[in-house]
């Protein structure tokens, strides 16, 4: 399985490629007026406007540096059979890595603000989280992507 590397604050996290549709650069985002912090805003790809997650705010709290490293992760979110795409920001991307199914690890404690965590692997010298995009998002949050 191909995967995604990039990090949060200071700590490695995983998507798996099947999840992802692309990796873009960092780009002027359209602010969105009186929404919450971890919506950074909305930009146009490839024709269809998407709106623009922090992916720090959602997992740390703390907002993603704009950094000439941070790239936008085109992501496809499913939600009561509907489907979605949606961009996140992250502060750095690292690289795409291949990892066999069989060097998952599950964690050894499940924490409910987590959801978000699925197994990890071990990569050079320490541990990489994979991310469970269908975990990533709470209710409030795929409430403001799913409405019509």
């Amino acid at each position: 399985m191909l995967v995604l590397l990039f990090n949060i604050e200071n700590m490695m996290y995983g998507i798996k490629s099947k999840n992802l549709i692309e990796v873009i650069p960092y780009l002027k985002l359209a602010p969105i007026p009186n929404t919450p912090k971890y919506i950074l805003g909305s930009f146009n790809y490839r024709g269809t406007n998407l709106a623009a997650f922090d992916l720090n705010v959602i997992t740390s709290g703390k907002e993603t540096e704009n950094k000439l490293s941070s790239k936008i992760l085109i992501v496809n979110i499913s939600y009561g059979g509907e489907e979605k795409i949606i961009g996140f920001v992250v502060r750095r991307v690292n690289e795409i890595i291949q990892i066999d199914e069989s060097e998952l690890i599950d964690q050894s404690i499940v924490i409910n603000e987590a959801r978000f965590i699925g197994k990890m692997f071990k990569y050079k010298n320490g541990l990489v989280q994979l991310v469970n995009t269908e975990s990533l998002l709470n209710e409030e949050i795929k409430q403001i992507i799913f409405t019509k």
